[in-house]
């Protein structure tokens, strides 16, 4: 196999990955080298890591205990004794969504809170049954407020994470 350059003196197996390397008009190419799933992981990492401190929401990994069925080990006993199977997900009573995992429970907020809206005119209320804000005037719950901004909802990478 013949390596040509193309990225800042970088050498490339491949026409794709000279090309991808111009399409993105990057000097650093090296991520361009990795193995392809690395690379998945590597980029879905960074967004995460870029958005997740934009976010105000909350995550949780609660450690192991086995749900235990016919004496066999099926899953993970959470928090009000109830047996979830490995890999499952739910949504709590408190709107937080949960995944069992041989290494826990992850548990994350599930809903955006508003935090840009004019509090002296208006309130933010919650409805645990669509667990959502909305943001209405004080004096007249009928009409809606503006919201410029929401933080919250969490998005985890379980499967990649805690397995």
């Amino acid at each position: 196999m013949q390596l040509q350059s193309n990225c800042n003196g970088m050498l490339f197996p491949d026409k794709e990955h000279r090309a991808l390397a111009q399409r993105l008009q990057r000097t650093d190419c090296v991520n361009l080298l990795r193995p392809r799933n690395s690379s998945t992981i590597l980029a879905c990492l960074l967004a995460l890591a870029v958005v997740m401190p934009l976010s105000d929401a909350s995550c949780t990994l609660m450690p192991f205990k086995p749900g235990m069925s016919n004496g066999v080990v099926v899953g993970c006993l959470d928090e009000e004794g109830k047996v979830h199977e490995f890999h499952s997900s739910w949504r709590t009573d408190d709107c937080n969504d949960c995944s069992c995992y041989r290494t826990g429970i992850s548990c994350c907020t599930s809903y955006m809170t508003p935090v840009n809206y004019d509090k002296e005119k208006c309130e933010s209320i919650f409805n645990k049954e669509t667990c959502s804000y909305k943001v209405v005037e004080k004096d007249d719950h009928s009409k809606e407020c503006p919201v410029h901004s929401w933080v919250g909802a969490a998005v985890l990478l379980h499967s990649q994470r805690f397995q």
